[in-house]
């Protein structure tokens, strides 16, 4: 019994001993966990705002192939008003005119797909979280989230050395003579 006492005794000092390196690995660990879930957030925003400047090039470059749809099936139609009205040889323009369809085809399946795509961009910029209104307040927005982001990692990286940092090796000196000492009186006890 008296040795169990004092076995008792002697792990009790140890786990006090011990009780600032276990808090340090705690807290870095947690440290560690909100370090890397503010690096995943901030991933998420940069990919919302790169969406969003995504979103605004394709935009324009949607309307100008519109407007070069548009300039070809007017290119259509004016070749086969000619061909209608046209006496005699009409090859050339029969040539041309299917040329002009050819071209019209090619550019409204692009304009197909870049309306497909706008579409895919519209609904990922808007299903990003605390983020609403027109384009430039959504790119104001997700600036400032990032930047606060950006803020929030840097605090968190600083926390993390500071654990890191940690004055603990007067206490590690302390320990290993507390532990060496009732090490002693462990021996002694069998």
């Amino acid at each position: 019994m008296a040795r169990n006492l004092q076995l008792q005794v002697i792990l009790d000092a140890v786990d006090r001993a011990t009780a600032p390196f276990r808090q340090v690995t705690s807290a870095s660990a947690g440290a560690g966990q909100a370090l890397r879930e503010t690096r995943d957030h901030l991933k998420k925003l940069q990919a919302s705002q790169k969406d969003l400047g995504s979103f605004k090039d394709l935009s324009r470059s949607s309307s100008n192939t519109e407007r070069a749809l548009e300039d070809q099936q007017r290119k259509v139609r004016e070749l086969t008003s000619e061909i209608n009205t046209t006496e005699g040889s009409t090859k050339r323009l029969v040539q041309q005119r299917a040329s002009a369809i050819k071209q019209a085809k090619k550019l409204k399946d692009q304009y197909g797909a870049e309306q497909q795509k706008l579409q895919s961009l519209r609904n990922s910029i808007r299903n990003v979280e605390g983020v609403s209104g027109s384009l430039s307040q959504r790119q104001r927005q997700l600036s400032n989230r990032i930047e606060a982001t950006n803020l929030r990692l840097l605090n968190q990286k600083k926390a993390l050395d500071l654990l890191g940092k940690a004055d603990v090796s007067g206490r590690f000196s302390k320990m290993t003579t507390e532990v060496g000492r009732l090490g002693r009186g462990i021996a002694m006890l069998g």
